[in-house]
């Protein structure tokens, strides 16, 4: 796996080479993805989708990242509630029909 480089050398990436460390984050984000179990790649890959699309509706990386933690602490009281009330969470999933129609 490819080593993250120094705060700094992303801080300069950042500011003058943006592609270039977004495409750091893809690749790395990729081997990760890579090395999981095969049950959850799919989940982390449609995970990494949503992360470009919130990434992409940013006006710049500062609300990128204020977007980025509303997510994170959604996901985070999704997280607890599945440890600490499991009930609640189930009581607000929706249940999808399949409607079959005849000819």
């Amino acid at each position: 796996m490819q080593k993250l480089p120094s705060f700094d050398e992303m801080m300069h990436m950042a500011e003058h080479h943006p592609d270039q460390l977004e495409a750091l984050r893809t690749r790395m984000s990729e081997e990760v993805i890579d090395r999981a179990n095969d049950a959850m790649k799919p989940r982390l890959r449609a995970q990494m989708s949503h992360i470009r699309r919130v990434i992409s509706y940013s006006k710049n990386p500062n609300h990128a990242n204020v977007l980025l933690m509303g997510e994170l602490q959604t996901q985070l009281h999704r997280f607890s509630l599945a440890l600490n009330d499991p009930a609640q969470l189930r009581e607000h999933q929706a249940e999808v029909f399949e409607i079959q129609f005849h000819s």
